[in-house]
């Protein structure tokens, strides 16, 4: 699990109100070597939420993120800060471990590099899992009317397109996100009959 993914994740246990960011319990780290993109990192470093990126690279055992974030001109011009965001952001990941909630101190289990976020029955919070879908997709394709096509999709039809929504997110970020996940929870939110009701406020 990479740094950005963890960037993403929140845990949407049932009343939980302060899901993020998911503290990280470490057991092994490993690195990955990436090609680095430069636009890529200017594009995505307004979105990171830099508190909980820096304080999430020192627990891996990375301390070259300042805890406060720079300046956005210093990504036109610091090559060098360039290479150490890059490094922390995606090659650093978490292979064996878990992520802990911060509110009720929940374990989710992170084994092979793959944090495995499912909730037991009780613990579900059906809008709480849409919006953390919605916020997830609304961010990575920088498209907010991703928000109106789920809505849409979800209260009108049973024959949701997740084939091509997953194909335009690995378009938009080829061998970074696996969003299969939120996927299969998408899924299983459009079987409820919850659907009707659905609010993505």
């Amino acid at each position: 699990m990479r740094l950005l993914t963890h960037n993403m994740l929140a845990s949407n246990i049932k009343g939980v109100t302060n899901g993020f960011p998911l503290k990280i319990q470490v057991e092994k780290v490993v690195e990955k070597q990436v090609e680095i993109n430069h636009d890529f990192l200017r594009n995505i470093f307004p979105k990171i939420d830099w508190k909980a990126f820096s304080d999430a690279s020192r627990i891996m055992g990375y301390d070259e993120m300042p805890e406060e974030p720079p300046e956005p001109s210093v990504l036109e011009s610091n090559v060098e800060f360039l290479g150490k965001f890059h490094h922390a952001l995606l090659e650093l990941h978490l292979e064996e471990g878990a992520l802990l909630c911060p509110e009720t101190g929940r374990k989710f289990p992170v084994n092979k590099g793959i944090p495995n976020m499912l909730l037991l029955e009780d613990e579900e919070d059906t809008p709480s899992v849409v919006k953390g879908i919605k916020r997830l997709l609304c961010k990575e394709t920088g498209n907010q009317n991703t928000e109106d096509h789920l809505k849409n999709q979800l209260r009108q039809s049973t024959q949701f397109d997740f084939v091509d929504l997953q194909s335009f997110l690995h378009k938009r970020h080829p061998q970074i996100f696996d969003f299969s996940y939120y996927l299969l929870l998408l899924r299983r939110v459009m079987r409820s009959e919850l659907t009707s009701d659905i609010s993505f406020e």
